[in-house]
């Protein structure tokens, strides 16, 4: 697998987060420049793969996704019915302290290639409390802006693509919502557009579910974001609202391009990044954060040091000085390793976050591998 390589030293240019909000999906088919006919045929896309994620919220969604069968029947209300060969969604998913008390999670869906005959893909996301019951047509009919029937929910009309040569095909999206237990409802069907089916065409469908514990960053305990692991970080400049839709691993001034795996080749390197939440401030208005960095080398049950990086200090005369945690700045750490030195085998990443103004202290883990080749 070829990953691009990127030595990194620090990655204090990503400081901030600002989330863009989701384009509602009544705003989805009413843009002045889509053809009404593809309008139309996008409205019963939309509402077949809703129909079919109600439907998956009341019967329940198997461990390897649900099928149905999607009749779009025209401009008629679509049928919706059990379906056979689910393709196989996968999710991962990453998780950051966004705005208003909001968290950002930036996630990957992938799609087994073959079970939808294309590539080019309608997709419906939904978002709901954990263990949430399908809406109502009573609850439908309340719902508004100020209310809406759902924390998140959007639709993405999308041509998937590998992120590499051999890997399924794939799509990273984003929403926020406050902290708490949360399903994800990915449905995946081929997408129409505006051509014409023959009468009583079957289209497949498949609903997955994931389940999602978002933490509370906004609580003034010391944390983390997720520890990300990248293939590469470029710069990049804060993207207005509807282009962070489609790049929502824009964050700060670098978009990164999360690993496909934790398994490394020898000449890889190992990127890892993450954000640093509620440290204490001295009296100037600053953190003083020391981030420890060593590898083991797993040897069977027993594991031994294989070696340590040098310590990244976040203080007052290491921060810039504009840095300011009333602005949403937040403190950014990582290291790119180059791989070379390191024998095939297993190793565990052991961070330590310490915040020295507070007397506080904090570890997280990364698991990865190294092959010889």
């Amino acid at each position: 697998m070829y990953r691009a390589h990127f030595r990194v030293t620090t990655v204090a240019a990503l400081l901030s987060l600002a989330v863009a909000g989701a384009t509602p999906l009544a705003a989805q088919t009413k843009d002045s420049k889509q053809d009404k006919k593809l309008q139309e045929a996008q409205r019963v896309e939309i509402q077949g793969l809703m129909m079919a994620t109600d439907q998956a919220m009341t019967q329940g969604v198997a461990d390897g996704g649900t099928a149905f069968a999607l009749t779009p029947d025209g401009k008629k209300t679509p049928k919706i019915e059990a379906g056979t060969n689910p393709a196989a969604i996968g999710f991962r998913h990453d998780l950051l302290k966004a705005q208003q008390g909001k968290i950002y999670v930036p996630f990957t869906v992938t799609v087994e290639p073959g079970k939808l005959g294309t590539n080019n893909v309608a997709m419906y996301v939904r978002v709901a409390p954990k263990g949430a019951a399908a809406p109502t047509e009573d609850e439908r009919k309340k719902a508004d802006k100020e209310n809406p029937l759902f924390p998140f929910e959007d639709v993405y009309f999308v041509d998937l693509k590998p992120l590499a040569p051999g890997l399924h095909p794939s799509v990273s999206r984003a929403f926020a919502v406050a902290a708490g237990d949360y399903d994800v409802y990915i449905a995946v069907k081929p997408q129409v557009g505006d051509k014409e089916l023959p009468k009583n065409t079957v289209l497949p469908v498949t609903v997955a579910k994931h389940t999602v514990t978002v933490p509370d960053f906004w609580n003034g305990e010391l944390t983390t974001s997720t520890i990300m692991v990248a293939d590469k970080i470029d710069a990049a400049q804060q993207l207005p609202a509807g282009e962070q839709r489609e790049h929502p691993y824009v964050i700060g001034g670098a978009e990164i391009t999360p690993a496909v795996d934790t398994k490394f080749a020898k000449g890889e390197e190992l990127l890892v990044l993450f954000q640093i939440y509620n440290p204490a401030l001295d009296e100037n208005g600053k953190p003083n954060v020391t981030v420890e960095y060593e590898f083991h080398k797993k040897d069977g049950e027993a594991e031994k040091l294989f070696n340590k990086m040098n310590p990244q200090e976040f203080n007052a005369s290491t921060l810039p000085p504009n840095f300011d945690p009333k602005m949403d700045h937040q403190v950014a750490a990582g290291w790119g390793v180059p791989l070379a030195s390191f024998p095939p085998g297993d190793y565990r990443l052991h961070i330590r976050v310490k915040d020295n103004k507070a007397a506080k202290e904090i570890t997280r883990d990364v698991n990865f591998s190294v092959t010889g080749s």
